[in-house]
């Protein structure tokens, strides 16, 4: 035994016989060694050193694979780490296919079905004076929540946090003027289908930290700019008299974003204007703030009425509806020429206040209230507040505002047109008892620089 284990080992060390290095088909197994006698000794040691060598072959081709691997990954080039969340998808330059925006699609019902006699007699509304604006005013009802932004992400519902939408009803991910303005589609700013403004409002929804989303008792949306007689909305480039009209109607179509640069949240560079909260409690109010520590105040406490408050921009390049960051084709009004719009940006479009009103009860925690954007280190709740819509107007609803509001420099409030017509308003809860709601579930997916709501 101990002669045929020194045979074997040394079989196995030096290659194998030329008549047993590869059997037919590649194989070492000419005999059975459960069947071997014996005869079969000699074989038996063959078919092994075969197998040893088979063996080292296929090592060494392994480790000349591997080699060869490991140049080749070395000669293509690294790509660069990637973000750990993804950003929001870049934007582009929408050209404004007119100076009224995009071209009017009519609502698929005549205009008349959607107005009523204003106060119900057609009474006429006074003078704005000593105001030099006029103004239109409309109050809308709450309407969805949603983990869309037609904005910031087009075609998704599974990147954005939770909105609370008003206005047209069942915004969609790729929502656009075209299929606001689509028959059928109803909104909160009107009586239903008839609605007459189907453009789409919406903000960060605001939490109790239990569970709940907070719905509005109603939002009140106020559309002011000077009158097109103004002589500040006449200017040219060379400042001659009477040449070019500056004040221009809402263009159908704009995009239009106020508050915290969701697309930059943690830097403070960039906080854009035009967003606050405030409390009022038995004719008192706080001062505003732009976060909810105003919470901390006493006419925020018990039983009081919390305000979200926007003032969106109001000058217009009037060449474009949208741009990358949906912000530099509009700038706010500042300065002393052409009512405080730049050169850039020199025409006055009415200027939009939209303030969300919601009832808070003594039981409501306010170290839990939130919005739900507010999930940035370092940011305070509330810190994140900011404000989007697009415009979807009736065109000739949209016409008699300005025509007659705006232009003749009257105080229009409750959908008052100005001209004896009124919008017919929406179902509005003056204090909402479905205040509280639980709020959705997220559809799924990544949930781009913000913990889930």
């Amino acid at each position: 035994m101990k002669r045929l284990t020194l045979a074997l080992l040394a079989l196995l060390a030096v290659p194998a016989a030329p008549a047993f290095a590869q059997q037919e088909g590649g194989r070492c197994d000419a005999a059975s060694p459960g069947s071997a006698t014996d005869e079969d000794l000699a074989v038996l040691l063959a078919e092994a050193a075969c197998v040893s060598q088979e063996l080292a072959g296929a090592a060494q081709g392994q480790a000349a694979r591997l080699a060869k691997a490991l140049e080749l990954a070395r000669a293509q080039p690294v790509p660069p780490p990637g973000p750990t969340s993804s950003a929001p998808p870049a934007g582009q330059w929408e050209r404004a296919p007119t100076a009224a925006g995009k071209p009017a699609i009519p609502s698929d019902f005549e205009t008349r079905q959607g107005l009523q006699p204003s106060w119900g007699s057609g009474v006429i509304p006074g003078s704005a004076d000593p105001d030099p604006v006029g103004a239109f005013r409309m109050t809308c009802g709450d309407g969805d929540l949603a983990y869309v932004d037609p904005i910031q992400y087009p075609g998704s519902d599974r990147l954005s946090h939770l909105h609370l939408f008003y206005g047209l009803v069942g915004v969609r991910p790729g929502e656009t003027y075209e299929s606001a303005r689509a028959a059928g589609r109803e909104t909160t700013c009107g009586e239903g289908v008839v609605g007459l403004n189907r453009s789409a409002y919406w903000m960060p929804a605001l939490l109790d930290g239990r569970g709940h989303a907070f719905r509005p008792n109603y939002v009140s949306i106020y559309y002011k700019r000077l009158p097109k007689t103004d002589a500040r909305c006449r200017w040219d480039e060379r400042n001659a008299p009477a040449s070019a009209n500056a004040c221009r109607n809402m263009p159908q179509g704009l995009k239009l974003i106020a508050g915290r640069d969701m697309q930059n949240p943690g830097t403070q560079a960039q906080i854009t204007r035009g967003a606050w909260f405030y409390c009022v409690k038995d004719g008192a109010q706080s001062p505003s703030r732009d976060d909810l520590s105003v919470l901390g105040d006493p006419a925020c406490q018990g039983d009081t009425k919390l305000y979200q408050v926007f003032d969106f921009p109001n000058c217009w390049d009037g060449e474009h509806l949208d741009s990358p960051n949906h912000r530099d084709h509009v700038v706010y009004s500042a300065g002393s020429t052409i009512w405080g719009c730049p050169r850039s940006h020199p025409y006055l479009i009415p200027a939009l206040h939209v303030a969300a009103e919601f009832q808070l009860r003594a039981a409501d925690d306010r170290g839990l209230i939130r919005l739900s954007s507010d999930m940035f280190p370092g940011l305070a709740p509330g810190k994140t507040q900011h404000g989007d819509i697009f415009i979807a107007w009736d065109p000739e609803a949209l016409q008699m505002l300005h025509d007659n509001c705006i232009d003749k420099r009257l105080n229009c409030a409750g959908g008052d047109l100005g001209n004896g017509w009124q919008l017919k308003s929406p179902t509005v809860r003056w204090d909402n008892p479905n205040r509280l709601v639980p709020a959705p579930k997220r559809p799924g997916g990544e949930h781009v620089g913000h913990a889930p709501a």
